[in-house]
């Protein structure tokens, strides 16, 4: 395979622009065309296919597949992937395994076919599957490996594009055990030295290699486009080896021989640190306290460390080799921060409501009373017991002010002179009311405290009460009150802040005669995430009670709308409504 040469004055390609087939005596030649400089990676797969990947273009000729029919090439197929990895691919199907040399002139990119050798690269040379160039003057890094002649590169089925930015530098280590990020590549080994193996690892990873005189095995795996370093990682354990990397130098040894090593590098820093003198440091804390810095401190000393603190000085007095203070020194000075402090405003609102309606009724007969004119009808309005006076029992007496609502009654009278041809009366009182009534306290406390420092919020009566004992008379006090603890807790990295709440309403419940009042309890305990000056509501306790009474004679308050006669109704509504908003607000430097 032959290298690209890219010219530094040509911009990237963005689109491929022309694919040309050109039949040369025993040759064939395929002449890619870009509006720029392409990069391109070319695979072999499976000896009669050839693919080549170009990078970050998109296929402006709109084809998909070109017959050729030549000895050489049967058929070009064009695919194409859309961004965000955009690329376009071609796959040169080949009747057999057939030589190719790559040449760039420009825009452009030569793949020639013969049946004469070309200047492909040395059989069994390995090349970087991404096609990424290596920084010298534009060129694509080649690595020629000696193999066995048991051992046969294969080259993967898909191979990825060029490294972005946000991906893995090449040659590197993953971070993380289990996670490989390495160059992907496809290995097939029959009894082959593993010493081979790793020298192949190591040109593929960029990195340099160590192989201890301990490490001596065959291999025998087939693995396909799979990460180096995931190989790598298979191929130590397999054979009961184990690696340490120091910068890019990766030392592979046996597991016996690199416990041996560590252990002797501990045992020798150990001596070090009791040969070394001890110094004496004090370190001067401003907001945090000795007392609670005494864990961290010691947790970074040497077994021949020690720590005090002084009080009065708010300090540290340290005693250890000058490494570990140094140490300990810098760790203290990250952690001897200004606290934050938060402010808490909360809105505590009170609502309740009340409704109460009765509806009543008396009626009797009688002689008339009220009146000398004899009139056949009296109309008298007024409130109960003043409209008219009636000497008699009513025959049905259910006023509103029997229902026991409390409300304000007004009566009409009404007295009929003849009733049904007779002497005697109808007296007749129709007594109704209605009330409506609607309080709302709002209150408005604030408080600051520290991050991480509970704040308390209060406020109500304090509801005193005796018990009698053999030490005689004693007055205890309940708390009656709306109480509001909060604990705030600041996120740094995006200034949002969590509460924890716990917000308690205590209120005067019935008295009872022998034990004192009692005290009805209402209490909400929770965690919330705020940003900073972002308001919450606690879910509002919500009360309501409703009483209906109804009296009346049996069987005739149950007719329908002559009912009306012989009963009275009330109702009785009460809502009650405690809401609490609070908003936490960090108090800036």
């Amino acid at each position: 395979m032959a290298e690209p040469s890219v010219s530094p004055r040509l911009a990237p390609a963005r689109t491929l622009t022309d694919i040309e087939v050109q039949r040369r005596p025993n040759s064939i030649a395929v002449v890619v065309t870009g509006d720029g400089q392409l990069s391109y990676q070319i695979t072999r797969i499976g000896g009669n296919r050839l693919v080549v990947d170009l990078a970050d273009v998109v296929n402006g000729t709109k084809r998909k597949t070109l017959m050729v029919g030549h000895p050489l090439i049967k058929r070009i197929r064009v695919g194409s992937q859309q961004p965000p990895q955009k690329r376009v691919r071609l796959v040169m199907d080949l009747p057999r395994l057939v030589p190719y040399a790559v040449e760039t002139s420009g825009p452009q990119l030569l793949i020639t076919l013969s049946e004469a050798p070309q200047a492909a690269g040395p059989q069994g040379t390995l090349r970087p599957m991404s096609g990424e160039r290596d920084g010298r003057d534009g060129a694509t890094q080649s690595i020629p490996v000696a193999l066995p002649d048991q051992v046969k590169v294969l080259e993967p089925v898909t191979s990825p594009l060029p490294a972005k930015a946000n991906q893995p530098a090449e040659g590197s280590l993953p971070e993380q055990r289990g996670h490989y990020a390495g160059r992907r590549i496809s290995l097939d080994f029959q009894e082959a030295e593993i010493s081979s193996v790793l020298r192949l690892i190591a040109d593929v990873s960029g990195l340099n290699m160590v192989v201890g005189e301990g490490v001596k095995a065959k291999v025998t795996l087939k693995l396909l486009n799979v990460p180096w370093d995931q190989a790598l990682d298979l191929i130590l354990k397999l054979n009961q080896l184990g690696q340490i990397r120091e910068g890019n130098i990766i030392w592979i040894d046996t597991l016996a021989n690199i416990a041996r090593q560590k252990d002797e590098v501990t045992k020798a820093k150990d001596a070090t640190i009791r040969a070394e003198p001890l110094v004496s440091r004090i370190l001067y804390l401003n907001y945090a306290e000795p007392a609670k810095a005494l864990d961290v401190v010691k947790s970074n000393l040497s077994p021949r460390g020690e720590v005090k603190t002084d009080l009065r000085t708010n300090s540290l007095i340290v005693k250890d080799i000058e490494e570990n203070l140094i140490k300990v020194a810098n760790l203290m000075r990250e952690l001897d921060r200004r606290t934050f402090q938060v402010q808490i405003e909360s809105r505590i609102v009170q609502a309740s409501k009340s409704f109460a309606r009765g509806l009543g009724i008396q009626w009797g007969l009688g002689t008339i009373s009220t009146s000398t004119s004899r009139s056949p009808i009296n109309v008298n309005v007024g409130t109960a017991g003043t409209a008219f006076t009636q000497t008699r029992d009513f025959l049905v007496n259910l006023p509103a002010t029997g229902t026991g609502a409390s409300i304000p009654t007004s009566a009409i009278g009404l007295t009929v002179g003849s009733f049904l041809g007779t002497t005697g009366t109808l007296d007749m009182r129709l007594s109704a009311g209605e009330s409506l009534g609607l309080t709302k306290l709002v209150s408005a406390p604030k408080v600051i405290t520290m991050d991480h420092k509970p704040a308390k919020i209060e406020q109500g009566s304090q509801v005193p009460f005796q018990t009698v004992s053999l030490q005689g008379t004693q007055t205890t006090f309940v708390d009656a009150s709306l109480t509001l603890n909060v604990t705030p807790h600041v996120i740094i990295f995006d200034k949002t802040i969590r509460l924890e709440i716990k917000a308690t309403k205590n209120s005067i419940g019935p008295s009872v005669s022998t034990a004192g009042p009692t005290i009805d309890k209402k209490e909400a305990t929770t965690e919330v995430l705020l940003r900073d000056g972002e308001t919450t509501v606690l879910g509002g306790i919500f009360e309501e009670s409703r009483t209906d009474n109804t009296q009346g004679l049996p069987f005739f308050n149950r007719i329908p709308f002559l009912g009306w006669l012989f009963k009275n109704e009330a109702v009785t509504v009460s809502q009650t409504e405690l809401l609490v908003f609070v908003t936490p607000t960090i108090i800036k430097e």
